[in-house]
């Protein structure tokens, strides 16, 4: 399953997502791929939605890729010394 992010990802704009967000945290098979390439601005709540994800693929040993370059999301990501 590919997940692909807006330039702008705020919560508010995610509703057209819902269905692939719930399967990423319910899905236990297959391989997840989050695509960040066209991310240029994303709100906390998402951020928080996207840590929650990968954490949850981690822990139940799902195969996931976070695709793509995002200067902001790496950015956000140093700042709070988060590793995805």
């Amino acid at each position: 399953m590919r997940i692909l992010l807006n330039r702008q990802c705020l919560i508010g704009q995610m509703e057209d997502r819902k269905e692939k967000l719930v399967y990423a945290y319910s899905g236990k098979r297959g391989y997840l791929v989050l695509d960040v390439s066209n991310l240029d601005k994303i709100d906390t709540a998402v951020l928080q939605v996207l840590i929650s994800i990968v954490h949850t693929c981690q822990k139940t040993g799902r195969k996931y890729e976070i695709r793509g370059k995002s200067e902001t999301l790496d950015l956000i990501l140093e700042c709070y010394g988060i590793n995805l």
